[in-house]
């Protein structure tokens, strides 16, 4: 079977709810500073992250992500697919 991202991947289930837990809260901290509107300490009303860093940085900085994630991704699809090294199923 040909795959678009052809690495196999099994989360293990124990892992699934802390990574969504914690995606979520970053994804809220990332946005913080950004939106007057985001309340991160909701009930409490006040949003003491807005305006820290700039919309241009946090583009950069997700893009970064994005990009050595790239890097990593091929990193590996090389070693994997290299044909000095050892074959894994």
């Amino acid at each position: 079977m040909t795959t678009l991202w052809p690495l196999p991947y099994a989360p293990p289930r124990r892992g699934m709810v802390p990574s969504g837990v914690l995606g979520a809260l970053l994804h809220v901290l990332l946005d913080a500073p950004l939106y007057p509107e985001m309340h991160p300490f909701w009930p409490w009303m006040d949003n003491p992250f807005y305006g820290v860093i700039t919309y241009d940085f946090t583009i950069g900085f997700c893009l970064a992500g994005y990009l050595l994630a790239g890097v990593f991704y091929v990193a590996l699809w090389l070693q994997r697919h290299s044909s000095t090294g050892p074959s894994r199923p």
